[in-house]
C-alpha cells in the first residue's frame, strides 16, 4: 500500500514506484536500499536529491554517504553548480600548479593533460570527463596507441591531479578511481668509494644534510620538517622524532648513527641554531639542486635524491638488521615493502643452510651438486658430485650496473610502492 510520502515522490519524482518494482525486484538491492531512504530524504525537503538519483546525475553512495554524515548541501550546492567543461578546468588547473611544481613537471602535466583532453573532447564537461570509466579507456587507448606503460602511468598521475583539483573546486563529485600500471622496483644504491666521492662533492653547509639521508634512511620532506627540539642527544644514542602518518602512534623514533649525530651537533652550533629552529632551512628544490650538482662531479649516473633511502637499507640490512627493526626505521607501512631489501640480507640470501639441518634431521643427503647431477642423468644411485661451498649473502648472486643498480626481481615486493 502507498504511503503518502510515496504519492508525493511519484508526482514530484515521476518514475520513483516504477523504478523500484522492476522485474525481478529484490529488496535487497542498492535501488531498493536507496528507495528507503528516499522517503526520509522527502520528508525533510529533499525531493531535488531523489530526483537527481532517479535521473542518474548521482550515485548511490554519493547519496548514502551524504545522507549519513549530514552533507546533503554540499550534493545541492554541486547539482546547482554550473557544468565546467574539462578545457577550462585543466586551464585553471595549470595555473594553480604553477606556483607548486617545477617547469618541467608543469610541462609534463601540460602534455599529459592535452592526451586526456583530445580523447575526451574539449566541450566535455567534467563530471562527464573525469569518471572511472572514462579513465580507463584513456588508459587502454594510450597502450593502443604504442605508449609505454611508464607514459601512461605519468599520464594518469595528470589526471589524478586534476581531478583533485576539481574535487576541492567542487565541480566534482568524488573522485575517480585511477589504477596505475604496476611498475618493478630497480633499487640504486652507492657503494663506499661512490659515497665518499659523492658526499665530498655536496657543499659543507649541506653536507650535513646529505649525512642524515644516507645514515638514516629518513625521506627528504621527512628531513627538511626537522627542528633542533625534535633531536634527542643522549650519552648512548640519538634519535630523532618525526611525524609520520603510517604510526599508530603518529611519531616515529628514528635512530642517528654516531657519525651523524657529530656532523648535526657541529651543524647546530655553527650555524646557530636552537629551540624550534628549522635543522635545515632549505626548501626540496635547494636540496634537489645540490644533489644534482654532487652528482655530476661524482661522475654517478642514474642515482636519484630518493635512492639515498634505498643506500642505508642496503647498508642495514648487509649489516644484518633485522627486517622488523628496519621496517620501523623506515617508516614501512607493511613489512611487505621491506623485504626488496631482503635479497641483501644473509639470513634471508642464504637460505640452502636451513635445507641442509632440514635434509641432516631427515637422514637425507643435502648436496645441491648430487641432487643435480641426478636430476641431469637419471640415475637415482649417483652419489658423484660436492658439497655445496658456503656463499655470501647480498649481492653475489647479482649484477651490479651503474651506481649499484640491482636488478628488479619478482616475488620480492617488486610492485610499485609508497615507501
Amino acid at each position: 500500500m502507498a504511503t503518502r510520502t510515496d504519492v508525493v515522490l511519484e508526482a514530484r519524482a515521476p518514475g520513483y514506484r516504477s523504478s523500484l518494482q522492476e522485474p525481478g525486484h529484490n529488496t535487497r538491492s542498492p535501488r531498493a536500499r536507496a528507495g528507503g531512504a528516499a522517503p526520509r530524504l522527502a520528508e525533510r525537503g529533499q525531493l531535488e536529491l531523489v530526483r537527481a538519483w532517479l535521473e542518474d546525475r548521482l550515485r548511490l553512495p554519493q547519496l548514502v554517504e551524504a545522507h549519513a554524515t549530514g552533507r546533503l548541501h554540499e550534493l545541492i550546492a554541486l547539482l546547482h553548480s554550473p557544468d565546467v567543461s574539462v578545457a577550462d578546468a585543466i586551464t585553471h588547473c595549470l595555473r594553480a600548479k604553477a606556483a607548486d611544481v617545477r617547469p618541467f613537471t608543469l610541462d609534463r602535466y601540460r602534455a599529459s593533460l592535452a592526451h586526456f583532453l583530445r580523447f575526451v573532447g574539449e566541450r566535455t564537461t567534467v563530471r562527464a570527463a573525469l569518471t572511472t570509466d572514462q579513465v580507463q579507456a584513456l588508459k587502454g587507448a594510450r597502450r593502443a596507441a604504442g605508449a609505454a606503460e611508464e607514459t601512461v602511468n605519468k599520464d594518469l598521475i595528470a589526471v589524478s591531479v586534476l581531478a583533485s583539483y576539481c574535487r576541492r573546486k567542487g565541480w566534482l563529485a568524488e573522485r575517480p578511481v585511477i589504477e596505475r600500471f604496476p611498475t618493478r622496483i630497480r633499487i640504486r644504491y652507492l657503494e663506499s668509494h661512490e659515497l665518499e666521492l659523492y658526499l665530498a662533492a655536496v657543499r659543507p653547509r649541506l653536507r650535513p644534510l646529505f649525512e642524515l639521508l644516507v645514515g638514516t634512511g629518513m625521506r627528504l620532506g621527512e628531513v627538511l620538517a626537522l627542528r633542533v627540539c625534535d633531536l634527542r642527544f643522549g650519552t648512548g644514542e640519538t634519535r630523532a622524532l618525526i611525524e609520520d602518518a603510517k604510526s599508530p602512534a603518529g611519531v616515529r623514533a628514528v635512530f642517528v648513527p654516531p657519525w651523524v649525530t657529530t656532523s648535526l651537533q657541529e651543524h647546530i652550533r655553527t650555524q646557530g641554531l636552537r629551540g624550534a629552529d628549522r635543522l635545515f632551512p632549505v626548501d626540496r628544490w635547494q636540496a634537489q639542486d645540490e644533489h644534482y650538482r654532487a652528482r655530476r662531479l661524482a661522475g654517478i649516473v642514474g642515482y636519484t635524491l630518493h635512492d639515498h633511502r634505498h643506500t642505508a637499507a642496503v647498508y642495514l640490512a648487509r649489516a644484518g638488521m633485522p627486517l622488523p627493526q628496519l621496517a620501523q626505521q623506515l617508516g614501512h607501512a607493511t613489512i611487505a615493502m621491506t623485504m626488496r631489501y631482503a635479497r641483501f640480507h644473509a639470513d634471508y640470501a642464504d637460505v640452502g643452510r636451513y635445507f641442509d639441518r632440514v635434509a641432516q634431521a631427515l637422514g637425507r643427503d643435502s648436496a645441491p651438486a648430487r641432487v643435480q647431477s641426478r636430476v641431469q642423468s637419471g640415475r637415482a644411485d649417483d652419489t658423484s658430485g660436492t658439497r655445496r661451498s658456503s656463499t655470501r649473502g647480498g649481492t653475489t648472486d647479482w649484477t651490479t650496473g651503474p651506481a649499484g643498480i640491482e636488478p628488479a626481481t619478482p616475488g620480492f615486493g617488486d610492485r610499485c610502492s609508497t615507501n
